[in-house]
């Protein structure tokens, strides 16, 4: 078996048995797992008992495939799924969305609060370029934390830039059918189409749509003592500050859930619960990719690293190392600069020449205007140090459509030190400090 094929295992064929069983209760947010628990006061779809004060719900199938799908895809973007896959989950989604076994009345129901992660998100050219560059790095986590039994009712994104970075947090009020607030008036223009382009299309019927208006926002990063506000006057902005999500599908459980948002994006979310720890045997025989891609913590994706390289023992091949390769993970230096620092929240690739002579680092910003960032630099191997490659940064320009902002003032040297490489993965350190891992991606995404 190839190094590439051991490295990839986790992420093409790990797949968690049926159980002839109810699981236990403490797996019921498990992705995988045929069947859930949930309080025996709600309605159960099979009726078979569990333990005492519960009942067992059994996960519909197009649910149950609908995760198979994702996890065998290993990217919540659908842009980096094979049509395969992405056809899958298009028909488990429409399948799940027409169907009967969901929570009839979502926003009306107490199993829709909570912490959601997001395991898989569509890309359309009418949706925010902004949610398109957060939602578009897999090293980031992101999240979203509904509370519509509060006093003020909320709706709140979050992105994780990991355990060592911080947070971003982006508040939202809330209104539902039956959360109403006096003088509140739901978004009702097409907005700035820099912005994306929102559609005013009505519910299709009550308990479903969450209405919003994002109200602040800020960066929490563990470096600094105070928070950093988000560059973007809510109140000022009036009607494109506001926004709608539909919930087609609510498992019964609770667990798992389908939403649509104002600009056309749909969304697959499952419920974080704070009682289920992180356990380092969720993670056996997974591959490096697919750690990452379960949202694992810094020490767990650093242990997978570690694992990766030891195992390698140097037998890779920097022959592999020529090509385009997607930022899926990283860990930035204390001295790393600040605008590779904010650069690499964005898509990020690396682009090595044939020969291991030329290197380009490019930050998309945006697809819909087109905004990118593409700085030009010259390596080369070290003579001294065989996985060394030093790296002369020449220049960038900020590219907008057709038009190319020349940057001069971004130069410099450094160096990348590859710690592992084969046909489909790269782990390599900085000398700053960071630690990258990167996927190799030959379809140009820019």
């Amino acid at each position: 078996q190839s190094r590439a094929e051991q490295t990839m295992r986790g992420v093409t064929s790990r797949r968690a048995p049926r159980p002839s069983a109810p699981c236990p209760a403490r797996r019921c947010a498990r992705p995988l797992h045929r069947y859930e628990r949930r309080p025996a006061g709600l309605r159960a779809l099979s009726g078979e008992a569990g333990a005492p004060g519960e009942v067992v719900v059994e996960v519909p199938e197009a649910q149950e495939r609908l995760l198979r799908a994702l996890e065998e895809g290993s990217t919540r973007n659908e842009n980096s799924l094979s049509p395969k896959i992405k056809s899958v989950i298009d028909e488990c989604i429409g399948t799940l969305e027409g169907g009967d076994k969901g929570v009839s009345s979502p926003t009306a129901s107490g199993l829709i609060n909570g912490r959601w992660k997001l395991l898989f998100t569509t890309r359309p050219g009418s949706s925010s370029p902004i949610q398109r560059a957060f939602t578009g790095v897999e090293a980031f986590s992101i999240y979203q934390d509904v509370d519509l039994a509060s006093e003020r009712p909320k709706v709140d994104n979050v992105v994780v830039f990991g355990d060592e970075a911080g947070v971003l947090r982006v508040e939202a009020e809330a209104v539902t059918d039956s959360r109403p607030r006096a003088g509140f008036v739901p978004r009702r223009g097409a907005g700035i189409p820099i912005f994306g382009k929102s559609d005013s299309s009505p519910p299709s019927c009550a308990d479903k749509r969450i209405d919003f208006q994002f109200s602040k926002a800020a960066f929490d990063l563990k470096a600094l003592p105070f928070k950093i506000p988000y560059p973007v006057p809510f109140r000022l902005l009036q009607d494109e500050s506001k926004g709608w999500l539909d919930t087609t599908y609510l498992s019964p459980c609770g667990t798992f859930r389908i939403s649509r948002g104002n600009k056309g994006t749909v969304f697959v979310l499952q419920k974080q619960q704070a009682e289920v720890e992180e356990e380092e045997e969720d993670y056996e025989g997974m591959g490096l990719l697919e750690v990452i891609r379960r949202g694992a913590t810094a020490r767990v994706v650093r242990a997978a690293i570690d694992k990766t390289v030891g195992e390698a023992a140097g037998s890779d091949s920097l022959d592999d190392l020529p090509g385009q390769w997607r930022l899926v993970w990283t860990s930035q230096g204390e001295t790393a600069s600040g605008i590779q620092k904010f650069a690499t929240g964005f898509d990020n690739y690396q682009v090595i020449g044939g020969a291991c002579e030329t290197l380009q680092n490019v930050a998309l910003f945006s697809k819909s205007p087109p905004i990118v960032l593409r700085a030009e630099a010259s390596c080369a191997l070290d003579p001294d140090e065989d996985r060394k490659l030093n790296v002369v940064i020449s220049g960038a320009k900020l590219e907008l459509g057709f038009a190319e902002i020349p940057l001069s003032f971004i130069k410099g040297t450094g160096f990348v030190t590859v710690q592992y490489v084969d046909d489909s993965i790269r782990i390599s350190t900085g000398s700053k400090g960071s630690v990258f891992v990167h996927a190799r991606d030959d379809v140009p995404d820019y």
